[in-house]
């Protein structure tokens, strides 16, 4: 999988649509809808982070039961561990996470 910028993308598109719309005599009004529909097919595919990011608990806390990486608060210095979000509460809540992040998924063999 390739990650792209989709803001680049359309303004790449939507220049491509400017370059040749005065070679038709609509000025390229059928592919001026093209172009609005593909972006708009842009905008609606999912955003992927492309590192994974600390979630201060204090900002939100999991949506659903996981095991997460969390940074926790330890006499005074931060250290990172594992800890799970279960039915609204952390599993062990004497580490104080301060923030969490989700497990990627396991590897499973092969080219991921």
């Amino acid at each position: 999988m390739r990650l792209i910028d989709a803001d680049a993308f359309k303004n790449y598109i939507r220049g491509a649509l400017d370059d040749v719309k005065h070679l038709y005599k609509d000025n390229g009004a059928w592919a001026k809808e093209i172009t609005d529909s593909f972006c708009m097919d842009i905008d609606e595919q999912p955003t992927v982070e492309a590192e994974p990011r600390w979630t201060p608990c204090s900002e939100r806390l999991p949506e659903k039961n996981c095991r997460c990486l969390t940074t926790n608060e330890a006499w005074g210095s931060f250290e990172v561990d594992w800890n799970t979000w279960i039915d609204g509460q952390w599993l062990y809540p004497n580490e104080k996470p301060i923030a969490w992040m989700p497990l990627p998924e396991p590897y499973k063999g092969g080219d991921e």
